[in-house]
């Protein structure tokens, strides 16, 4: 998870490219559509209510969403 919120910082501060990023996006997706994805963020979020936030938001935007562009 703390990976995922490095490449979404990267992405946000323009260091790696808009394909590169929907590449890692798509791979966001595929691994949290995983059952031990699911159980360990579903517990991580409710342990820890205040971090992973900019992954929990490209999560609630489906996973189509461009950090870069975040105001």
């Amino acid at each position: 998870m703390d990976f995922c919120n490095e490449q979404i910082f990267l992405r946000k501060s323009g260091r790696v490219r808009k394909s590169t990023w929907n590449n890692w996006q798509e791979g966001m997706r595929t691994n949290f559509s995983l059952p031990i994805f699911i159980d360990v963020s579903k517990e991580v979020f409710e342990e820890l209510p205040d971090t992973f936030t900019e992954l929990r938001k490209v999560m609630a935007e489906n996973y189509s969403t461009d950090p870069k562009e975040w105001k």
